[in-house]
């Protein structure tokens, strides 16, 4: 069950280098791509090579990785390593192609809990990803999915909500787990929240997916590795 872990980069990355050793186990890679200025890293594979996004860098790596599992890390994101070890244990033994966990979206110094309620059954829907608004820090994928669903396409900001859609349609098998597994700042989403809005809207005549209503998230989450 070895996992590659993907850095894109625009030059230092050093908390993000540190943050997938934290996580990473024996027999795992780091990778990192980088964009911008030269900033070494003491890892497994370092590419230095100028891209067109972040989402762009990831599909790099992607094509570069030899693990089972793909881990994406940025933006200062915190993975908690044993919801992350949890998670793989349940992605092998269920054989899931790609799992949404559970954890903290922060807003400033306001937050709350991405987890779903028992009974959703997500994955199972086009809009699912839309609908409850996972987030790309808490996904990982089976490296054989892309395979099924194509790479990432860096045309959207939501390029990992996006790939949910395809991978569901490829009869991908996609899960949400209630494993508490990172923490996410999200002043950026904010930043982008008008393109995001028009992807949204996009996303959902391209699909024939209906209008959606407001999810219903716990706020008082039982991390019992169940799926939702």
């Amino acid at each position: 069950m070895t996992v590659s872990f993907i850095i894109p980069t625009q030059g230092d990355c050093a908390a993000d280098v540190e943050m997938a050793h934290s996580v990473a186990s024996e027999g795992d890679e780091i990778i990192v791509i980088n964009g911008g200025e030269s900033a070494p890293q003491e890892v497994d594979l370092y590419i230095e090579e100028s891209d067109d996004s972040g989402t762009h860098a990831i599909n790099k790596g992607i094509l570069a990785a030899k693990g089972e599992y793909i881990k994406t890390i940025g933006n200062g994101d915190i993975n908690l390593r044993d919801g992350f070890l949890q998670a793989i244990a349940i992605m092998d033994e269920h054989r899931v192609d790609l799992l949404q966990t559970g954890g903290r979206k922060q807003f400033g110094m306001e937050g709350e809990w991405l987890c779903l309620p028992e009974g959703t059954n997500y994955g199972t829907q086009y809009g699912d990803s839309l609908q409850y608004g996972g987030s790309g820090a808490g996904a990982i994928y089976r490296r054989s999915v892309f395979a099924k669903a194509g790479l990432f396409d860096p045309r959207f900001q939501m390029s990992d909500t996006e790939f949910v859609i395809r991978a569901i349609i490829s009869g991908a098998n996609v899960k949400f787990a209630r494993v508490n597994a990172f923490v996410k700042e999200v002043d950026s989403a904010i930043r982008e929240r008008e393109r995001i809005k028009q992807e949204t809207l996009y996303l959902m005549a391209q699909y024939g997916i209906p209008p959606l209503v407001p999810p219903t998230l716990v706020e008082d989450p039982v991390w019992d590795g169940g799926f939702s």
